[in-house]
Formats: structure tokens, sequence, C-alpha cells
């Protein structure tokens, strides 16, 4: 019974690889470029801009 689970544990965990696998050429693709670079140039600017004015009118 604990080998089956063991298995099952190893499928579980190869189809997440392969599912971050996926997600990681994804976002690659999107960061490479040059749109994306800019979108996350931005919405990085804007996030830390919004973190950067709560911490401080608190």
């Amino acid at each position: 019974m604990a080998l089956i689970a063991f298995l099952i544990a190893l499928y579980g965990i190869a189809c997440f690889c392969e599912g971050m696998d996926i997600f990681f050429r994804a976002v690659h693709a999107v960061m490479s470029s040059y749109p994306g670079m800019l979108i996350t140039v931005a919405a990085v600017a804007y996030l830390t801009y919004r973190w950067y004015r709560a911490r401080h009118t608190a």
C-alpha cells in the first residue's frame, strides 16, 4: 500500500513539475519580448509606489 502511495506521489510531483515548466516557458516568452519588459517594469514601479505610499502615510 505504501508503494502505491509513493508512486502516486511521484506522479503528482512529476505533473506539477511539468506544469511549472510550461508556465515558466510562457513567462519567459512574455518577459523576453519588448512589450513584456515594459509592462513588467511599469507594474513593478506601480507596486513599489503603492507600497511606499502605504508605508509612509500610516
